[in-house]
């Protein structure tokens, strides 16, 4: 079959005579592929790729051996030209709101292809007489054993396949590996600013893990790690910048390049800007540990934060207590479904809403949003389909879609964030 489509999450598209789709993870619009009919279903096929007959103009040979289809999960469109990539990732989000009514603008890629990557999550496995570290293959339970990766940042890199090797044999099978690079600080003259966080398997070797641990802190090759919630050496790394500190830990979420932490919350900032009042009153829920916090700080009134998750919290409240900050953000730590009932009931309105939910979305609040009175209100969302869902479901209690800008905050992977901006 030839292949017409790149679908949401990365797999090309065809379709059988019958009209039937047929999902073909490795495929690229415009390939002549031979494939194998696996999963079939009432409405859809899952395919093998067995054979490009003919490839299409689309397709690059991808930097890295492990990605291809049934290997690792990380990059699964690493063999999409870069162009292209862009412009299906302009499409999905095209596709998952269009009935919102919203204006799709030109999508933004602030983010470098390789090297780009300061975060991940490895897992040990076996691989004959050796433990080594691996990510997660696509589409299965599988794991994929690895000794490079040329989308993490080099200080990651260096430190997990090269200055820290024996950590896997360690840990043992079953166990896991998070890292997070940061960048130097005036307290740290670490060359690598890296933390880890390790969760332990059957076979972790604890006493023999925490003495390597403190090897490698005590020789500025990490700056801290977290071993089942006991902490070594520094508990965060600063993933800050000019707009402010962002204290982050191996074992919390952080974004994965450093674009998110330093555009994304000044796009956010320059979408709320317009048509707000000289001091603002924001109310910003899933609020993290203030990544976009610092920047809607800049916009000059006061921020009521809510998070839920403690250690968040913790970093948002040490934020609202420093002199830059003081008096101007107020912290709410409770979750977003329990702090925004008592907000609506204290009063008064606010100018803007900010929210940042988890993948899932926030159709579980739209409608307390709905009662409340600010003039604009800025959605951002790494899942376009429940953002598209989200936003018709706000437009029905008025707030209208105007804009929603996509970003490729990580290439060569099927994820794209988003701003959406709504206005009564």
């Amino acid at each position: 079959m030839t292949l017409t489509d790149l679908a949401a999450g990365g797999e090309a598209v065809g379709r059988l005579a019958d009209g039937r789709v047929v999902f073909v993870p490795g495929g690229v619009s415009g390939d002549e592929v031979e494939v194998s009919l696996d999963e079939l279903r009432k409405g859809y096929v899952r395919g093998t790729l067995r054979a490009v007959l003919s490839p299409s103009p689309l397709r690059q040979t991808p930097v890295c051996a492990l990605s291809v289809p049934g290997r690792c999960g990380g990059c699964p469109i690493m063999h999409v030209a870069r162009t292209e990539q862009l412009d299906a990732k302009a499409r999905w989000v095209s596709r998952a709101v269009r009935h919102s009514g919203a204006q799709v603008l030109p999508i933004l890629s602030p983010t470098t292809e390789l090297g780009y990557r300061l975060r991940a999550r490895l897992g040990v496995i076996s691989v004959g007489n050796q433990l080594k570290l691996s990510f997660s293959s696509a589409r299965s339970s599988d794991r994929q054993p690895l000794d490079e990766c040329p989308v993490l940042d080099p200080r990651l890199s260096d430190v997990l396949f090269h200055q820290a090797t024996s950590l896997a044999a360690l840990i043992g099978s079953g166990g896991f590996l998070s890292a997070l690079v940061g960048h130097q600080t005036l307290q740290s003259t670490a060359p690598r600013p890296v933390h880890l966080s390790i969760e332990s398997g059957p076979q972790t070797r604890r006493n023999a893990l925490r003495k390597e641990l403190e090897r490698l802190i005590a020789q500025d090759i990490i700056v801290g790690a977290i071993v089942d919630e006991e902490t070594l050496g520094q508990p965060t790394v600063d993933l800050g910048d000019d707009l402010g500190s962002l204290p982050a830990s191996a074992d919390g979420f952080a974004q994965a390049s450093a674009p998110g932490h330093s555009q994304l919350p000044r796009w956010v900032a320059d979408a709320l800007r317009p048509g707000l009042p000289h001091h603002p009153t924001i109310l910003e829920l899933y609020a993290g540990s203030g990544n976009l916090t610092r920047a809607l700080l800049s916009l000059g009134g006061h921020v009521l934060a809510v998070e839920g998750e403690p250690r968040a919290a913790a970093r948002l409240q040490a934020l609202s207590e420093a002199a830059s900050t003081k008096g101007r953000l107020t912290v709410r730590p409770l979750s977003v479904e329990k702090a925004l009932p008592q907000i609506v009931k204290e009063g008064p309105g606010w100018d803007a809403i900010v929210l940042d939910p988890p993948r899932g979305g926030a159709r579980s609040i739209v409608p307390l949003l709905g009662t409340m009175t600010a003039s604009k209100l800025v959605y951002v969302s790494c899942d376009a389909m429940t953002l598209g869902r989200d936003l018709v479901d706000l437009a029905g209690f008025g707030f209208r879609p105007r804009t929603v800008q996509p970003i490729d905050l990580m290439p060569h992977t099927a994820e794209v964030e988003c701003i959406a901006v709504l206005e009564r």
